[in-house]
């Protein structure tokens, strides 16, 4: 399957560089299918086929994993005039400023109806992270990482619950929240991508397909605040090992917050 994986990843870093070139002329957000290649990814690297589906009920490949891919290069905000701006533009469109607002909280979107309802039918969740290795528009890497989640794990089950109870189907996950590390996701793939020219030199290395404890994260002390803050000095300074999740902890309503600010629709022309 090695040739696979490393067609995919050309592919997604030649996408993106297109989108650089694009950028300046067209204001237009990165072209490549952000889900379809985590998708395919997760495919090749477990040695499986799709579901042969798009949307609906079915899982994300025939061995049933449910694969959430999530991109951190998204379109940013001039700080002078509000305007949106695609990732790799260096000038606003509107006004011609260089100084930029970046957003990194995309999230990964759980139905916690499906998560229960299908459970027994369910293998795991596979949450891809595509990060920039700097929030500039000449970026030269990107960097994917591939998370496996375990679906009984004891805190993931208590956050979709509490999703459940609270009347909203949709848990938006960020990759970078307590949430996300007290799940216990085993980092299983790493991947760096060259978007400095048509032509990537991309490298990858698979760590484990399985859940294994050595690739989990140790949770950092700092990410227990809002709803876990009373929590915060029972956390050892090196940190919270969530796979022995010794204090038993489990999800609280209202733990991930907004950060996103009001919508604005400023990136129109004026008429």
């Amino acid at each position: 399957m090695s040739n696979i994986i490393n067609l995919i990843l050309d592919e997604i870093s030649r996408s993106f560089y297109v989108s650089k070139q694009l950028a300046e002329n067209l204001n237009i957000a990165p072209i490549v299918d952000i889900g379809q290649a985590g998708e395919s990814l997760a495919c090749a690297l477990f040695q499986t086929k799709g579901s042969g589906t798009n949307g609906g009920m079915s899982f994300d490949t025939a061995s049933g994993h449910e694969v959430k891919t999530v991109c951190k290069i998204q379109s940013k905000s001039c700080k002078h005039c509000s305007c949106k701006n695609a990732f790799f533009t260096s000038v606003c469109h509107q006004c011609g400023g260089a100084d930029f607002k970046y957003v990194d909280d995309s999230r990964a979107g759980i139905s916690s109806k499906s998560h229960f309802r299908y459970k027994n039918e369910l293998e795991s969740y596979i949450i891809f992270d595509i990060v920039p290795e700097n929030y500039s528009h000449d970026v030269k890497q990107i960097n994917i990482t591939g998370w496996i989640i375990n679906k009984d794990n004891e805190f993931f089950n208590s956050m979709l619950r509490v999703q459940a109870e609270s009347g909203s189907d949709s848990k938006n996950l960020l990759t970078t929240s307590v949430e996300f590390y007290l799940s216990a996701p085993s980092k299983f793939f790493e991947a760096k991508l060259d978007i400095s020219s048509d032509t990537g030199n991309n490298t990858y290395k698979i760590n484990s397909h399985c859940y294994d404890k050595a690739f989990v994260p140790i949770v950092e002390r700092r990410l227990f605040n809002r709803n876990y803050k009373d929590l915060f000095d029972k956390i050892p300074k090196e940190g919270y090992n969530s796979v022995v999740n010794s204090l038993r902890v489990v999800a609280r309503k209202g733990t991930h917050g907004k950060r996103r600010g009001n919508v604005s629709r400023k990136n129109l022309s004026q008429r």
